[in-house]
């Protein structure tokens, strides 16, 4: 691996979005800041219009995955195992409510491959994201505060009588 995991990761932790961009860089990579979330796109594959798709789909699937589980080793090496791992994320049901849980929220955004750590009170996360036959690959890392997700109790939605 080129890059190293966990000192993108640390600087995740400790970077700030700025107040008046979506866009910083942190490390000399390009971060975007979207709502209380941190994410660098480390590699984006060709889009697959050319040639014999299906081979090339194959063949980018398995370099995004072994991508995948060369920085998740790198980081369990150092920050033990995550606290979720999973290629592939689990399929959620079709709902108009908010996500109930980071995996969700991250299925419906195409991930296809996550694992997360907890660290200083955020989600630190590897993806890969895909959504379609036509649309790239992408391999990133991340961070979103922890508890984000957290469920309003179910007596919380009652109307006081």
């Amino acid at each position: 691996m080129t890059v190293d995991p966990i000192s993108i990761l640390n600087s995740l932790l400790t970077a700030r979005k700025p107040v008046d961009s979506n866009r910083l860089t942190v490390n000399g990579l390009e971060v975007y800041a979207i709502d209380d979330e941190l994410s660098t796109p480390l590699a984006v594959s060709e889009s697959f219009f050319e040639g014999d798709r299906r081979a090339a789909h194959g063949r980018v699937e398995a370099d995004y995955h072994d991508r995948f589980m060369e920085a998740v080793n790198a980081i369990h090496t150092v920050w033990g195992p995550p606290c979720f791992q999973s290629i592939p994320v689990p399929s959620f049901p079709y709902t108009d409510n908010e996500p109930k849980s980071f995996e969700e929220d991250m299925y419906w955004r195409g991930a296809v491959a996550l694992a997360y750590w907890r660290k200083a009170g955020h989600l630190a996360y590897v993806c890969v994201e895909h959504q379609d036959v036509e649309l790239p690959y992408c391999f990133l890392l991340g961070t979103k505060p922890d508890g984000s997700y957290q469920a309003e109790p179910d007596n919380a939605r009652e109307s006081p009588s």
